[in-house]
């Protein structure tokens, strides 16, 4: 199977946010790159932003995915898809029940075909599917081109978690300046010391059989700017993160873009994630 059928089909089993590691500018001899930071977004949420160290049981967002590039070749590739959804979270006391209900009306043509209209995942991981009358329906073959994207993977909860734990993924989205030490602590366990500094910015390098892997962490905001995925020192895929400082140190990540090259002569694939209207609250769930 080609590198573009095999990237195709990827697509249509949905298997999309890649959140392979990124940081093409971080290798030896050039300069680190600082954190996109902006100010707070026009769409946030005029909910209360609660400290994600606060016993929080409901998370909701807005979240755009745009995929361009993945053609065969560097001036062929299929148009821009883009799908639209709401992301809704709540914490009961056998874990996460996530719903992801989408947007028809801002699906592009490839996949609007697509039937469903939410997705509901239960706590032991269990998934229901449901058209736009709310019937419950069989989720498309995989073959199906029109198959949507897997977004928000279910959280589930293991024996004898403390409810920091639970809670723990959110660090992917809302990240806490006043935890940048902890931040930090966490890449040094699993990539070893930085192997490089430019400031309050750190580079980690850690390779893994014919792999290697580069992150650049800004241990000032304790955000992760970069990461790349290097196989046979070659670039595989490359992410990048913008954030929005939505109060003082609390930074959402409002952005991400991912990029995966395939072929010498084929375009890469670019996924980008923008989110939106984060917030935490407490709905009594727990």
């Amino acid at each position: 199977m080609s590198t573009f059928a095999r990237r195709k089909r990827v697509l249509s089993f949905g298997i999309l946010i890649l959140v392979s590691l990124s940081g093409l500018s971080c290798r030896d001899g050039s300069r680190l790159t600082s954190a996109v930071i902006t100010g707070p977004g026009p769409t946030k949420s005029s909910a209360t932003l609660m400290n994600v160290d606060e016993e929080w049981d409901h998370y909701a967002a807005d979240a755009v995915i745009t995929i361009t590039g993945g053609g065969p070749t560097k001036t062929s590739s299929p148009p821009p898809r883009r799908i639209s959804y709401h992301t809704e979270r709540l914490l009961g006391a056998d874990g996460w029940t996530t719903t992801v209900s989408y947007d028809r009306t801002a699906l592009s043509q490839e996949v609007r075909s697509n039937p469903i209209a939410k997705m509901l995942v239960s706590s032991d991981g269990t998934v229901q599917y449901f058209d736009t009358e709310g019937h419950a329906i069989v989720k498309p073959t995989p073959t199906s081109p029109a198959s949507l994207p897997k977004t928000e993977p279910p959280v589930r909860p293991r024996q004898s978690v403390s409810p920091s734990d639970l809670r723990r993924w959110i660090d992917n989205v809302i990240i806490n300046s006043a935890n940048r030490d902890r931040n930090r602590s966490r890449l040094e366990r699993a990539l070893g010391a930085p192997s490089g500094q430019d400031g309050g910015l750190l580079r980690f390098r850690s390779k893994r059989s014919n792999a290697e892997v580069e992150v650049v962490f800004d241990s000032d905001r304790g955000v992760i700017n970069e990461e790349a995925l290097f196989r046979d020192g070659r670039l595989i895929s490359r992410t990048i993160y913008t954030y929005t400082e939505e109060s003082p140190g609390t930074f959402v990540t409002s952005l991400t873009r991912t990029e995966r090259t395939g072929d010498d002569n084929a375009r890469p694939l670019i996924v980008e994630r923008a989110l939106s209207n984060v917030q935490l609250d407490r709905r009594g769930g727990t």
